[in-house]
């Protein structure tokens, strides 16, 4: 059973256990490669506070189909300032593991499961500042699409959540906030956007629009459409397209 493997690691050094400053995580497709078959999405952390806030340590818990999906170490990095955070350091990395019959999860006889985390090294002047209402990407997961996959940009890679995957795991996301020298403490985690295969219209947020993805011969944006044939290939940045 997956709980087992898991290693409970604390990296957010809080130094307040109440959680007074609202936030999301947010995945999002972030680019798509036909030729390697390598599709990366975007990990953000929305501000829904009334003001500024000041990011420190996260630990992130992610579940994915390995049945479609081989997560890639080579493409995925983290986003924040080099220096002032350590690089995205791994915890965890599972896949096709059998947890039939543990929960609800489509895919939980071929489960994948990321478990890893980005530290604040400046806790002295602390790091990346984040306005209220506005997202910033924190990592770049990437995943290469196995030749058994029936779609190439919608697959389900799932936040851990309550109700969700704790009877795979019993285990969350963390992200804490820098108050001042030396001094962090939890952020209250309200929302969060997943990416299921089932919901089409949130997994794709590709825009068919380059000379590569216009005449690849594929339908890269989903809309029935390919090449030519598709109103985005058809824009006036888009030139020598036949």
């Amino acid at each position: 059973m997956l709980k087992y493997f898991c290693s409970l690691i604390l990296v957010l050094l809080l130094s307040n256990a109440v959680f007074t400053q609202e936030i999301g995580l947010k995945l999002s497709i972030e680019s798509i490669d036909y030729k390697n078959k390598i599709v990366c999405y975007n990990l953000g952390i929305i501000n829904l506070d009334d003001s500024e806030i000041n990011l420190a340590g996260q630990n992130f818990r992610i579940f994915y189909d390995t049945g479609e999906l081989t997560f890639n170490v080579d493409s995925t990095m983290s986003l924040l300032p080099l220096g002032s955070y350590t690089p995205l350091v791994y915890v965890n990395i599972l896949e096709n593991v059998d947890a039939s019959g543990k929960g609800s999860l489509n895919f939980e006889d071929d489960l994948g499961f990321l478990n890893f985390y980005i530290d604040l090294n400046d806790v002295a002047n602390g790091g990346v500042k984040i306005q209220p209402d506005s997202t910033f990407n924190v990592a770049k997961l990437c995943f290469i699409v196995k030749d058994t996959s029936a779609d190439f940009q919608c697959h389900d890679i799932l936040l851990a959540a309550e109700n969700l995957t704790d009877s795979y795991a019993f285990v969350f996301n963390e992200v804490s906030l820098w108050n001042g020298p030396n001094s962090t403490s939890g952020a209250q985690i309200v929302s969060l956007n997943h990416i299921f295969s089932s919901d089409f219209n949130n997994c794709v947020d590709f825009i068919e629009n380059t000379i590569d993805v216009c005449t690849d011969g594929q339908d890269n944006d989903g809309d029935g459409d390919i090449d030519c044939d598709d109103i985005d290939c058809k824009r006036p940045s888009i030139t020598n397209i036949n």
